[in-house]
């Protein structure tokens, strides 16, 4: 995009976002609060509210946006813009708060205008809110991949970042996931790796997990096997970008 164009756009969504903050204060849904009688504290939802708005605004040119707040019953993922959740830390206070309205507001805005970023993962929508139908639909017409506890890693289509099943003890095994230094992918990471650490809700007592590789592009497994304490059944898809579990059902499970 030409720098003019960048720049206008900006303005453009600053212009929107700055009306629908407005908006937000004084025409409140709780009449009691508005703009001209907030407490002291709401001094500090503003300021965050416009720190959120520029840090959306780097995020998104820097292709790593998400979505603050709370993931959806079925996982982490935001089904409108098809972006990671990032959850907040419970100790959130109202400037945290105002981060995470700002910078919402100008992802989402951004998504409207000009539609869902590469990385989304929007484009397999139906395949990560239907993992139980798509992964019966896939083997219907090829048997799924045994994934081998303490056997050869899947590697991710960067050809470092691996995911493998790895055997903790006798009775119990994990899923890890490893980022090269040279892994391409975004990560929360100070330290972008080598990384390797257990992933849930997958842990299979049995070592024993079925998979199938996700379309092309996606860098997601589609994994079945059982989970937790219960060993209960469940279909997940594996996020190979991010190292967890992006999705998975039944959506509530109990470990």
């Amino acid at each position: 995009m030409p720098a003019k164009e960048k720049v206008w756009t900006a303005v453009a969504l600053m212009i929107v976002s700055a009306g629908i903050f407005a908006v937000h204060y004084l025409f409140p849904k709780d009449p009691n609060r508005t703009f001209l009688n907030s407490a002291g504290n709401d001094w500090s939802y503003i300021r965050g509210y416009f720190a959120g708005m520029g840090w959306a605004k780097a995020d998104l040119e820097e292709n790593r946006a998400l979505i603050l707040g709370v993931g959806s019953p079925g996982g982490p993922l935001d089904r409108e813009t098809g972006l990671r959740i990032w959850e907040q830390d419970c100790t959130r206070d109202q400037g945290m708060d105002g981060v995470r309205d700002g910078y919402n507001r100008i992802v989402r805005l951004w998504v409207h205008l000009k539609g869902p970023p590469q990385y989304s993962r929007k484009r397999w929508e139906y395949m990560l809110f239907h993992l139980s139908e798509y992964f019966n639909k896939r083997a219907q017409t090829a048997p799924p991949i045994p994934f081998i506890a303490d056997g050869p890693p899947i590697f991710a289509s960067d050809g470092v970042t691996k995911v493998f099943l790895k055997a903790q003890r006798s009775d119990k095994y994990l899923i890890t996931w490893e980022a090269g230094k040279t892994s391409r992918f975004w990560s929360p990471f100070l330290n972008p790796g080598p990384v390797e650490f257990s992933t849930s809700p997958l842990s299979p007592k049995d070592g024993v997990l079925l998979y199938f590789p996700g379309p092309p592009g996606s860098d997601l497994l589609l994994l079945r096997g059982r989970a937790g304490i219960s060993q209960k059944e469940m279909t997940a898809a594996f996020d190979m970008r991010y190292g967890f579990c992006l999705m998975y059902e039944p959506a509530q499970w109990f470990p």
